[in-house]
């Protein structure tokens, strides 16, 4: 961990911080708000020093490093200088197409996501296991899963469930 003085501190206090973690729950989702703060918070001081500093990190945080500065940036108002140093020192950000994560998750010969998920149902309650099976029939990401089930468990208390899938069938 690189325990050099900051060369300038992005914020004088926490209140600043705060405002910058409100800042970015208005523009992002609320899931990856603490992580883009958290990497902001660590390495800010790449802004203002040395951006030979990102190819101290490991590559799989590097990324998600200078991705969490960009946007600290763009907040400071300070993007252009930002880009310009990255591109002076011919820093590009690797971004897989959707085919190569896809074929990348599919290969993992290191997991079986099928023993995964028995294990994980064995540990579950009953209301925990429905809703893991939902997300794996449906395919949907966590956040959509969950705003998916809670309109069912809507539907179902106001008794509309039957006709909104009713609905649904002759849609398809």
């Amino acid at each position: 961990m690189d325990q050099r003085p900051l060369v300038r501190k992005s914020f004088e206090s926490d209140a600043e911080w705060l405002e910058f973690k409100d800042w970015l729950s208005h523009k992002y989702a609320k899931s990856h708000v603490p992580s883009i703060l958290s990497y902001c918070k660590k390495y800010n001081y790449i802004l203002y020093g040395d951006v030979r500093d990102v190819d101290k990190l490991s590559p799989a945080s590097k990324g998600n490093v200078v991705r969490a500065l960009i946007v600290l940036s763009k907040y400071l108002g300070i993007h252009e200088q930002f880009k310009t140093s990255l591109k002076n020192y011919g820093v590009k950000l690797f971004s897989p197409d959707a085919f190569s994560s896809f074929m990348r998750v599919y290969n993992n010969q290191n997991a079986n996501l099928n023993d995964w998920y028995q294990k994980t149902c064995r540990v579950l309650r009953p209301n925990e296991q429905l809703y893991l099976h939902f997300l794996s029939m449906t395919g949907l990401r966590l956040t959509e899963g969950i705003i998916s089930f809670n309109k069912i468990i809507e539907n179902s208390k106001q008794g509309n469930l039957e006709r909104v899938l009713q609905r649904r069938e002759r849609l398809t």
